[in-house]
């Protein structure tokens, strides 16, 4: 989303491999990702991070690890994954 408020705001773009931010990080290549009640709320009022946008919405997904920081332990490249927050 580009921008707080309706639908309409959202935007469909193409945006670069995000890089591992820590040691902690894991890179998922989502192969389903799922839209839930808080992602629209989150669009319509913009609670979590306000000073950053565009935002990109949605908690749950699922994919394939491509990439892990150097204390991951319990996944690596290659295992497939799921996630929710």
């Amino acid at each position: 989303m580009s921008t707080p408020g309706a639908p309409d705001v959202l935007i469909s773009a193409d945006i670069p491999i995000p890089a591992l931010t820590d040691a902690s990080s894991v890179l998922v290549k989502l192969h389903a990702a799922g839209v839930n009640p808080i992602d629209a709320k989150v669009r319509k009022l913009n609670i979590y991070y306000p000073d950053k946008l565009p935002s990109i919405l949605g908690c749950d997904g699922a994919g394939v690890v491509e990439a892990v920081g150097s204390s991951v332990s319990r996944v690596r490249p290659g295992d497939e994954v799921f996630f929710f927050s």
